[in-house]
């Protein structure tokens, strides 16, 4: 496992305040729990690309650590970028499934008729146990797929693997 989610998962159970955002207070256990409920709801391979359309909040940290504790590579969406844009992200990036939090659904929908678009907050309601695979990732695991803006041609994604953001 990389050294980034044995740190994020040591957290387990800790109650310090790790987040405030629009709906309160978050300790590093409540994150920590919420990224293994998704961990355990998705079934990825190695590698795959999940996009995350999700406010920055606990929820997003819950739902990108999900991704990763459950070996996959996480493409950011932002809901400032225009439809074309979004879509060319996922085709570029290979994504076959989007996370999305209630208020982005209006954005996720479009997305649908390519990819599966899955509720963050129905993944939230998984069984929290410990990961189930979280051997899949090691130091060279692609983590991020992050975009360039664009700005003398068309977005390039750049992969940052764990090693490169633990």
């Amino acid at each position: 496992m990389s050294q980034l989610l044995e740190r994020f998962l040591s957290r387990k159970g800790s109650r310090r305040r790790a987040v405030v955002d629009d709906a309160g207070e978050h300790s590093y256990g409540d994150v920590v729990d919420m990224a293994v409920a998704v961990a355990n709801a998705l079934s990825l391979a190695k590698g795959e690309r999940v996009a995350i359309l999700v406010h920055p909040s606990a929820d997003f940290i819950g739902a990108l650590f999900g991704v990763l504790l459950a070996g996959g590579c996480v493409v950011v969406l932002s809901p400032l970028h225009p439809e074309p844009e979004t879509r060319f992200f996922c085709s570029d990036a290979g994504v076959r499934s989007v996370l999305y939090s209630e208020p982005m659904r209006a954005l996720a929908t479009p997305l649908s008729s390519t990819c599966k678009i899955q509720s963050i907050e129905d993944l939230f309601e998984t069984t929290i146990a410990a990961p189930r695979r979280p051997s899949l990732v090691d130091e060279s695991s692609p983590a991020l797929q992050l975009y360039t803006s664009g700005t003398t041609g068309k977005p390039k994604g750049a992969v940052l693997t764990h090693a490169n953001i633990g």
